[in-house]
């Protein structure tokens, strides 16, 4: 296995795990069960290494490997809890009891709905606590409803909410709530869904920062989009806007600005996204650090590449670009994400093309 040779040989242990772990799905894949499971166990984190084990019992499950699957399952689970940080930990075994539910093992999911549970309710600071105990309940309701036992998910869907409402933290409040009203939402419960994002669209206007004020309630519009609440999804979107254009520093203006505009192109507001977009670019060429100002260019072009929008994507790349003192500099800032150019072919030579002459102008002085 050249491969899993060339995997092995990778000195630093996280981009280690990275490798072993999409090679165990690439080999998961095509179905050589047996090399996936000795690649996935040959990873020396836990975390990666549970992540690994639980992709692979899924995919078990699904080509109905139940055996192996099980096997599988079991590995994770114990990769799980020798997580040290409890956090993560919680996460991990939030993550395989889900899958648990999805297989249809709704013992061994309950049971480790249980552990993720008890791993929440130790972790040490209250406010991570809370999240964690809300993402374990919200997990448990899902997978209940999916279930088909309508009443425990229904409490625990309380229970969450509960949790959720005494987080002291207006910005995790928001989060929380947001992530339950978007379960309930999923699980058609309408009235409780349009409460809980009533809820959250007050938590996120509680924030005091303005920079985490438009995050939450960018997060929020999206959610409300993908729900269905066109009407309230333009409000929140609005109150977004209105948020980031509020910001005092220049950067993380033009910052929230970029997502904010991004997630309005990813709902198909195509006006406002134009509007934001242009926004966002008058508060990038407004960062007074030239390095600062260019990096921003170069993400917002990217951005406006993902939306389609190309050819003002490349006038701010050259824009960009045009920052940069020296040939170093320059080469720097040209990052363009290999995923874009095999989706706009013809891209690459116009990048090109645009990158060499601002080369030649830079090294003219």
């Amino acid at each position: 296995m050249d491969a899993r040779q060339t995997a092995d040989a990778i000195a630093d242990p996280s981009w280690r795990a990275v490798a072993l772990r999409a090679l165990a799905q690439a080999l998961a894949h095509a179905g050589q069960w047996a090399d996936a499971r000795q690649t996935a166990d040959a990873i020396a984190d836990p975390s990666w290494r549970a992540e690994a084990l639980r992709a692979l019992a899924q995919a078990l499950a699904h080509a109905g490997q139940w055996a192996d699957a099980q096997q599988t399952f079991a590995a994770a689970r114990q990769s799980a809890e020798a997580i040290a940080d409890p956090e993560k930990r919680a996460w991990a075994l939030g993550k395989l009891a889900q899958a648990l539910a999805a297989a249809g093992d709704d013992v061994a999911a309950r049971q480790t709905f249980a552990a993720a549970r008890q791993t929440a309710d130790a972790i040490a600071d209250p406010e991570k606590r809370a999240w964690s105990l809300v993402w374990s309940l919200v997990a448990l309701a899902q997978a209940l409803a999916a279930a088909g036992d309508d009443a425990a998910a229904q409490q625990t869907f309380a229970a969450a909410r509960q949790t959720a409402d005494a987080i002291d933290s207006p910005y995790l409040r928001a989060e929380a709530l947001r992530a339950l009203a978007q379960a309930l939402a999923a699980a058609g419960d309408d009235a409780a869904a349009q409460q809980t994002f009533a809820a959250a669209r007050q938590s996120a206007e509680a924030i005091a920062d303005p920079s985490w004020r438009a995050e939450a309630l960018r997060a929020l519009a999206q959610a409300l989009a993908a729900a269905g609440d066109d009407a309230a999804a333009r409000q929140t979107f609005a109150a977004a806007r209105q948020t980031a254009d509020a910001i005092a520093d220049t950067g993380k203006r033009a910052e929230a600005l970029r997502a904010l505009a991004q997630a309005l192109a990813a709902v198909g507001n195509d006006a406002a996204a134009r509007q934001t977009f242009a926004a966002a670019r008058q508060s990038a060429e407004a960062i007074a650090d030239l390095r600062e100002r260019a990096e921003a260019l170069c993400a917002l072009a990217q951005a406006l590449i993902r939306a389609g929008q190309i050819d003002d994507a490349m006038a701010l790349l050259v824009s960009a670009w045009a920052q940069a003192q020296t040939v170093n500099e320059l080469t720097t800032l040209f990052v363009v994400d290999s995923s874009l150019l095999r989706t706009y072919p013809t891209l690459g030579g116009d990048l090109l093309e645009a990158f060499n002459w601002v080369e030649r102008v830079v090294r003219a002085g």
